[in-house]
């Protein structure tokens, strides 16, 4: 429904903007309806995707897990006198 309003309006736009010469008025909102039109298309295709399809693949977090060994405080005890 939004669709077609839409499209009826930006081609009354489109007409008069083309008849008059470009006029401002009739050409700033062509190009809004324009951009609305096409916002409103691409809306509508996103939202009638496959739901009913399993997913073939899904994807698994990969984890990466570094054994550090632990400092030696001995070490660190000893350079800490010395400054």
């Amino acid at each position: 429904m939004k669709t077609k309003f839409l499209n009826i309006s930006f081609r009354t736009f489109s007409f008069l903007a083309e008849k008059t010469g470009g006029w401002r008025i009739f050409v700033q909102p062509k190009l809004w309806l324009g951009a609305m039109l096409l916002g409103v298309i691409g809306i509508n295709s996103c939202s009638k995707a496959k739901v009913d399809e399993p997913m073939c693949y899904d994807p698994v977090p990969e984890v990466t897990c570094y054994i550090m060994p632990a400092p030696n405080t001995a070490d660190a005890d000893a350079n800490s006198t010395n400054e």
